[in-house]
């Protein structure tokens, strides 16, 4: 049987989560819940990808915020009622300015790619979930709910 590439979301003992992709070949034993299996291809605790995936925007937004009020503080604070700002308005701190722009577009874009990584693992979790409703496992509508709800996540992450 070729080997098939997943990306699934499985927990190991100390219960915490982590973002798997593995290479199995056959199902995976409930026995064997390790924090790196045989199998696996990358594995990598979901807390780290969740401060990855909240960090970049925040960290993006702070640095252009700086450079800003640093480098361009008369532009950046500047209104069309003349009245003093102390810091510049998000739009003109992200937007405004050629470096500023150029860091908000790379953070912003590094923030995504593990976004669109999610999306495929909780598809994946969800077809394979003990929790899936009481149905067989060839019911059509659960399995094609599964891939709508991935496609509107993909959707959604493409569009912010």
């Amino acid at each position: 049987m070729p080997a098939k590439r997943t990306s699934e979301i499985e927990s190991s003992d100390d219960s915490s989560h982590n973002l798997t992709v593995s290479t199995a070949r056959s199902e995976r034993s409930p026995t064997r819940r390790r924090m790196f299996n045989d199998d696996d291809f990358f594995s990598l605790p979901i807390k780290y990808v969740v401060y990855v995936c909240s960090g970049l925007p925040l960290s993006a937004l702070l640095i252009c915020v700086t450079l800003a009020s640093t480098i361009h503080a008369k532009g950046a604070t500047r209104t069309h009622c003349g009245v003093d700002n102390w810091l510049p308005s998000i739009s003109a701190a992200i937007g405004d300015y050629t470096p500023e722009r150029y860091i908000w577009r790379l953070l912003i874009a590094m923030h995504s790619a593990p976004r669109f990584g999610i999306a495929f693992a909780y598809k994946n979790f969800f077809i394979s979930s003990p929790l899936r409703p009481f149905a067989s496992l060839e019911s059509s509508w659960f399995h094609a709910l599964c891939y709508l709800c991935c496609f509107l996540n993909i959707v959604y992450f493409t569009i912010l």
